[in-house]
């Protein structure tokens, strides 16, 4: 009986033709920029997306202030960096640039997106937002942010209608 146990409970590989098939149905170049454009996305475009190292959201806000203000190094503040975005079957997609070969983090749901609104200076009557708005690159007006579960990302564009579409997708 002993081996009967240990017959069961050894692991069990996957017959050798399954494993093929896995192999064969994962290709990668499908969720390439270029790809993904020629499938008719939602909305796609240049944008700025907010990078921020995760020490900064522990830090006191005297402190989050000093670090955008550019006293420090950048390494220790939030960065602005271009990204393409895709927004295309349910789901928003980060590349590089729009030639980029495979995404920029996992997908973001968008049916489950808690919170997408647009931040403006003049919308930040509690200065909230000072982090974010205080240090948007030069050309970028508006700052549209999509939360999700356990996440928030920051977007800049030039015009509040191209935030009023990126939010509407």
């Amino acid at each position: 009986m002993s081996n009967e146990i240990r017959r069961r409970n050894a692991p069990r590989s996957p017959p050798e033709n399954e494993m093929e098939d896995l192999n064969l149905s994962y290709d990668e170049s499908r969720l390439s920029a270029n790809a993904l454009m020629a499938a008719s996305p939602i909305h796609s475009g240049p944008v700025m997306k907010m990078h921020v190292p995760a020490i900064f959201s522990f830090l006191p806000s005297p402190i989050q202030w000093l670090l955008t203000t550019r006293c420090c190094p950048k390494i220790c503040a939030p960065q602005w960096k271009p990204r393409f975005l895709i927004a295309l079957g349910g789901y928003l997609y980060r590349f590089k640039d729009e030639n980029g070969s495979s995404p920029k983090g996992a997908p973001t749901p968008l049916d489950v997106c808690s919170d997408c609104r647009i931040i403006t200076r003049e919308d930040d009557e509690y200065g909230e937002f000072n982090a974010v708005t205080d240090c948007v690159p030069d050309g970028y007006n508006v700052v549209f942010e999509v939360s999700s579960v356990g996440k928030t990302q920051y977007f800049a564009v030039e015009s509040r209608e191209e935030a009023l579409t990126w939010v509407n997708s």
